[in-house]
């Protein structure tokens, strides 16, 4: 597995909208609005916004009303994988659309 580092994870985010495939009959949506602005929907429930940081091999959300962690994304092959604050995957990336592509 080889980690998204510097401005390939910048390149991979910004401006993005990610649809990962958490386990659930629906993705997870999330669209990195900017270098600090981070919006996502699960499947299962609530619309959150929170802030972002960009770091040289990963990134830090703290959400507002919601958790906050850790995350990397790692290329393994054709896939792109979310890894946790733990380093394990935590949801495959279906596809990646430009743009705020839900309306957020």
């Amino acid at each position: 597995m080889t980690l998204l580092e510097g401005p390939i994870l910048g390149f991979a985010m910004l401006g993005m909208t990610h649809y990962v495939d958490i386990g659930n009959a629906d993705p997870a949506v999330i669209y990195y609005a900017n270098e600090s602005t981070a919006h996502m929907t699960l499947p299962d429930g609530p619309t959150l916004s929170g802030e972002l940081t960009l770091g040289p091999s990963g990134y830090f959300v703290d959400w507002i009303d919601g958790p906050e962690g850790n995350w990397q994304i790692a290329r393994e092959g054709a896939t792109l994988i979310y890894l946790n604050g733990d380093g394990e995957p935590s949801g495959e990336i279906l596809r990646i659309v430009p743009g705020n592509a839900e309306g957020f």
